[in-house]
């Protein structure tokens, strides 16, 4: 066992080292390429549902998202009919500088990919949402039971 922990330590630490050419051309945190992402598959988000799918404080999620929307790449909107209620979106910048980041982790992806024949990559895509529903099935007990 502890071979294999190892060999999923060095995985991770590649993927981490991976990432740091993520995206080339803006300077922004994990944070933030994860909210940005999250608006991306979303289309628009109040920071309520942002923080709670980022798992991150309301305080913190307004701090990035006023950062982001400094920066041209989030907008804000107030809701029609309450006005209480703002939704946030990618600006068109925001989007495109997301969908070139994508397409740049795609690519890499692909290539670490492109190494497993097509039976391990479905395999390795099993495992992924296995490992991955434990995630959510553990989170969801924590909740429960705080």
């Amino acid at each position: 066992m502890e071979r294999r922990l190892a060999a999923m330590d060095r995985f991770i630490q590649r993927m981490l080292l991976a990432a740091r050419r993520w995206p080339s051309d803006m300077e922004l945190s994990k944070q933030q390429l994860f909210l940005l992402k999250t608006l991306l598959d979303r289309s628009r988000a109040t920071v309520g549902e942002l923080a709670e799918q980022l798992s991150l404080s309301p305080s913190a999620t307004t701090i990035a998202v006023s950062r982001l929307a400094n920066l041209g790449l989030i907008e804000r909107t107030r809701d029609e009919s309450d006005r209480r209620l703002v939704w946030l979106q990618l600006t068109e910048d925001g989007k495109r500088k997301m969908l070139k980041f994508k397409a740049e982790r795609d690519e890499l992806l692909l290539g670490m990919l492109s190494r497993l024949t097509d039976e391990e990559t479905d395999r390795l895509f099993e495992l992924f949402e296995k490992m991955t529903n434990g995630f959510t099935k553990g989170s969801q007990e924590e909740r429960s039971t705080t």
